[in-house]
């Protein structure tokens, strides 16, 4: 795959936590013309990515990808970042063309191992936000996409990450002081945490989205999968609701399984 200014290709390892957020703590950080999607009444669906890049177009970094809601605008439904942070000057400044949102410099330390990780964000010398996880569970090879809407240039945007890796289910306990910049967000419920290994990450992309959707018939809206959410671009309202439910069946699964969850 060529390598534009919107598309690029990483490689490297990571984690991920969902949570539910109330929707007056994420509301402060998402735009006002942007609809927050409310997958339970009150709460919506958010999150963090924790990413190790061993190879990128730029070189080797870190980042912590902060998206406190899922948003839907021009019947496109997808996460908004709210904040994202690297350890590498070149990554910073080419941030808003790759990812097309705006990145901040930060001192990382993150470490990935065969049977646990951690990752640590420092502000002012501090630790602002702290993760540790230990891994629960065999790899698994595992293809998905994670949409996303933002803005670019007062345009609003959709596009996707695809991802290839060798995912492992994971505990995770994670520390965030309230006082940083998305402090509001630490009070949330974790629905589940995973840690990805050999992670190999395709940013696609972005399509301009308009305001006002043209109506797509009933049996039009597609099927929602791992493989084909990039594609279908989740267009329907409940999507939000299957996420979580989804998540919900992975947790019941792990229980009886091997009888902790974090």
């Amino acid at each position: 795959m060529n390598q534009t200014e919107s598309s690029w290709t990483l490689t490297g390892s990571g984690f991920s936590t969902a949570c539910l957020h109330r929707l007056d703590r994420v509301r402060p950080y998402i735009p006002s013309h942007f609809s927050i999607q409310t997958v339970f009444p009150g709460h919506t669906l958010g999150g963090y990515y924790g990413l190790h890049y061993d190879n990128s177009p730029i070189g080797p970094y870190d980042e912590l990808i902060v998206f406190p809601a899922l948003v839907t605008f021009g019947g496109k439904v997808g996460c908004y970042v709210s904040h994202s942070y690297v350890n590498n000057e070149r990554a910073l400044q080419g941030g808003f063309q790759s990812w097309r949102w705006p990145r901040e410099l930060r001192r990382i330390v993150t470490k990935f191992e065969n049977h646990a990780w951690k990752f640590d964000l420092y502000e002012a010398g501090e630790v602002v936000f702290a993760a540790r996880g230990r891994i629960l569970t065999p790899a698994f090879p595992l293809h998905f996409s994670v949409p996303f809407i933002d803005d670019a240039g007062g345009q609003v945007v959709w596009y996707s990450g695809l991802f290839d890796t060798q995912l492992h289910f994971s505990t995770a306990r994670i520390k965030i002081n309230a006082d940083c910049q998305f402090g509001q967000l630490a009070r949330a419920q974790r629905l589940l945490s995973v840690c990805f290994k050999s992670l190999h990450v395709v940013l696609g992309e972005p399509s301009m989205v308009q305001e006002r959707p043209i109506p797509q018939p009933a049996y039009a809206t597609p099927a929602i999968s791992t493989n084909t959410i990039a594609e279908c671009g989740i267009g329907n309202a409940d999507a939000g609701y299957w996420i979580v439910l989804a998540i919900r069946n992975l947790q019941s699964a792990i229980r009886n399984r091997i009888g902790i969850f974090p």
